[in-house]
Order: C-alpha cells, then sequence, then structure tokens
C-alpha cells in the first residue's frame, strides 16, 4: 500500500507541475502582438531602431505569424 502511495503521490505531482503552466493569452509582449482563440495563434511583431538625426544607423522589422497550439509549446508560420 505504500509503493501506490508514493506512485500516486508521484502521479499528481507531476500533473500539478503541468497545470501550473500558464495558459496562452492574448496580448502585447513587447513588440509582439498574439491574438489566441481556442488552439489558433496569430500575431505581429514591429520594431524600429534609429533616427536619422542623430546618425545611427536605421532599420524596422515586420513579421507575421500564424500557427496552433499543443499543450506548452506553438507550432508557428512566420
Amino acid at each position: 500500500m505504500r509503493g501506490t502511495s508514493l506512485g500516486l503521490a508521484a502521479l499528481l505531482g507531476a500533473c500539478g507541475a503541468v497545470a501550473a503552466e500558464p495558459a496562452a493569452r492574448s496580448g502585447t509582449y513587447g513588440s509582439l502582438t498574439l491574438a489566441v482563440s481556442g488552439d489558433a495563434v496569430a500575431g505581429v511583431f514591429a520594431e524600429q531602431r534609429g533616427a536619422a538625426d542623430v546618425g545611427a544607423p536605421q532599420f524596422s522589422c515586420l513579421f507575421l505569424l500564424r500557427g496552433t497550439l499543443a499543450s506548452s509549446r506553438a507550432k508557428v508560420e512566420t
């Protein structure tokens, strides 16, 4: 009986660790904006750096993404 109790405690501990992971949520995370609906995820990453009057090099990046969620991971296309 003691072995069964320890095994059950280990199983519940493992399940609790997975359940403690935060669920994916829509929102703005710095330069990344995400939309999550069910197991679908879409978003945009946009950032610009530099200014012409300062003399620093200028650049901008823009990525669109979409994908599907599976557990704590996502399969994403850009």
